[in-house]
């Protein structure tokens, strides 16, 4: 579990995370990534409950199987990002990118 942590805080200079940073099968809710440059995140299969990521650069982000209830997205470049599998995710075309984002399927929509 890493519940709660502003990573927007944290010191990136000297980090060496390899591309992309990921979390599978892992508790990150309540945490703030406001602005920053994730892009291709993989986020699978995790709690990500009201997490906030603001103008966060998300393009290629992975968020299959997540539950992402509460969460914020306002100015957020989510361009090619995955949410076929995801639930619970409220986002306002208007406030973000979502070229070529992917979504699930719905019948009848």
């Amino acid at each position: 579990k890493v519940i709660g942590v502003n990573w927007a805080q944290a010191d990136w200079s000297g980090a060496s995370l390899g591309q992309p940073i990921g979390f599978h099968k892992s508790a990150i809710s309540h945490s703030t990534f406001i602005g920053l440059d994730l892009a291709g995140i993989v986020i699978t299969e995790c709690a990500a409950t009201d997490v906030d990521f603001r103008e966060a650069d998300l393009s290629r982000a992975d968020f299959r199987g997540a539950d992402l209830s509460q969460s914020l997205f306002i100015n957020t470049n989510l361009r090619q990002a995955d949410f076929r599998e995801a639930r619970n995710y409220h986002i306002a075309p208007g406030e973000n990118d979502l070229a070529r984002a992917r979504f699930p399927h719905r019948a009848g929509v």
